[in-house]
């Protein structure tokens, strides 16, 4: 093979994995309860956000302790605020891991006010480092790339926080552009 046609082929799988890598959707409001606010990312082309394609996968008999543990979080959250210590220890960088249970079962969200929360993906992480658990990894590198954009666009101020009232309860709206193009290189 001659040496333009391995750097043409190099190209060519590089071009890609920036397709395979990039993804677009939007965040959108998933569920509010009384002054607490669930939101979720919804990739386009893909049936169910991310959070419903966890409780799709892992709504089940046999794993019904370990989501009822995640749905006993996240209604004490909705009740007393959000609580750091519910997280896993030291956490996994600007996304965290709830706790969920007996087994290793995590949802990755991130923490955005004491009354708001995006939740994401998850998974069994059975292994010890992240990077050895690539369904885990996919998911909260999704949440990373998230995270990062959604405070770039905070900083800009082309999304922000609205506090809201409906008449019983003040609670938090993000507002602004909510469709995100993640893992794009930007040039």
């Amino acid at each position: 093979m001659a040496f333009f046609d391995v750097c043409q082929e190099k190209l060519y799988n590089f071009e890609i994995n920036l397709k395979v890598n990039s993804v677009t959707g939007r965040l959108f409001l998933y569920q509010r309860i009384r002054r607490f606010t669930l939101y979720s990312f919804h990739e386009t082309g893909k049936a169910e956000c991310e959070f419903d394609d966890f409780l799709s996968r892992y709504d089940t008999a046999a794993h019904a302790e370990n989501i009822n543990s995640i749905a006993a979080v996240l209604r004490e959250f909705a009740q007393r605020g959000v609580d750091r210590r519910r997280f896993r220890p030291k956490g996994e960088g600007p996304v965290d891991a709830l706790l969920a249970g007996p087994d290793s079962l995590r949802l990755y969200v991130i923490p955005c006010s004491r009354n708001a929360l995006v939740v994401g993906n998850g998974c069994f992480k059975n292994e010890r480092r992240l990077q050895d658990a690539p369904e885990c990894r996919n998911a909260w590198e999704l949440m990373v790339e998230l995270d990062k954009e959604l405070r770039s666009r905070m900083q800009e101020k082309s999304i922000c926080w609205q506090v809201r009232s409906d008449g019983e309860v003040d609670y938090l709206d993000l507002t602004g552009d909510l469709h995100f193009e993640l893992g794009t290189p930007k040039f």
